[in-house]
Formats: structure tokens, sequence, C-alpha cells
């Protein structure tokens, strides 16, 4: 068996398990965008710094409905500790809450977990990671195929560069996005 026709027996699988899955477990894709105000404090030095650091964010995300989750992984940059920083972000939900308020209108709550790593340009590598707590509603359009959402989180956040300092932070991310439910 030849390389191409191996790759084209894999791509065939592949998709038909994807679309196997999708029946199964009613699955939504889609993007998110935010913003990620915050309050960091300085857990390592005497002077105990406070600073407060603004990031944004923007990710795309898959939702499942039968197993209330939502996975959503894509890029970070703003201020952290007064530099400017870049990198990738991941973020893991488990909705406990889903209730109707009217027709296709929802609200929803639950928690999950949040990491990022980001790079400033002198170098200093951070990374974080922390529990994430959040609130939202959502407006299902298109007999059910395209969601709306927006939702209020609260990550209590820990955080590391390589310069061995060590940060808790506190972050209050507002995000909003399309899913597009198959």
């Amino acid at each position: 068996m030849t390389h191409s026709t191996f790759t084209k027996k894999i791509t065939v699988l592949s998709f038909v398990f994807l679309l196997s899955f999708s029946k199964l477990f009613a699955v939504g894709a889609g993007f998110t965008i935010g913003v990620k105000p915050s309050i960091a404090f300085d857990t390592i030095t005497e002077d105990q710094n406070i600073s407060t650091d603004f990031l944004f964010s923007a990710a795309g995300n898959v939702r499942g409905s039968r197993f209330p989750f939502v996975f959503a992984m894509g890029i970070e940059a703003g201020f952290l500790n007064k530099d400017f920083s870049l990198g990738a972000n991941l973020a893991f939900d488990y909705w406990v809450i889903d209730s109707q308020i009217k027709n296709t209108w929802s609200i929803y709550s639950g928690c999950g977990l949040a990491a990022n790593i980001l790079f400033d340009f002198n170098t200093n590598m951070n990374f974080g990671f922390g529990p994430r707590f959040f609130v939202g509603v959502n407006k299902t359009f298109y007999d059910g195929y395209l969601e709306f959402f927006a939702q209020l989180t609260a990550v209590p956040f820990f955080s590391f560069d390589n310069l061995s300092n060590k940060y808790f932070a506190i972050q209050i991310p507002v995000e909003t996005g399309l899913r597009f439910h198959f």
C-alpha cells in the first residue's frame, strides 16, 4: 500500500468517525472573543506589588450537548506585568446548570479549568492556570443551528514566569461568541 492510499483511507475513516461523533453527541463549534481584566498580587517579594493586567483573547470552541462541556483553545495578547505579551490559552468548562428562560433563550452556569502561556518581547515566559466559575446566557437561532452567547467568568489564577516570580491573580473574563451546531 502506498503512502497516498494509506493517507486517503485514514482521511475517510476520520471523516466517518467525526460524522458519527457529531450525530451521537450533538456537537457545536464556533469562536469566542473576550477581554480579561485582572488584579495580580506578587507573592514572592517583600514589597507585595499589586498590578492590574488587561488581556484580549480569541479562541475556537467546541460544545457538546449530551455531555455538557465546552472546550476552547486560542490566542491571547495584552499587558501582563506592564509588558506586552502574546501567547496561547486553553479552557475546559462543564455546565452544571442549563435552564430555559423563555423559548430559545437560556441561562447556564458551571465550572472548569483555564491555562495560558504568554511571552513578552524581553524573552520572558509566563505560565498560568486556575479554576473557572462562570455564568452566561445564550440565544439559539435558525432552528437550533446557530447559538449566540455571552458569559462572565471569575478565575483565581496562579501564574509563574521564568524569572522565578509567582503571582496570584483574580481574572474576570467577559466573553461572547457564536457556535454553529451540526
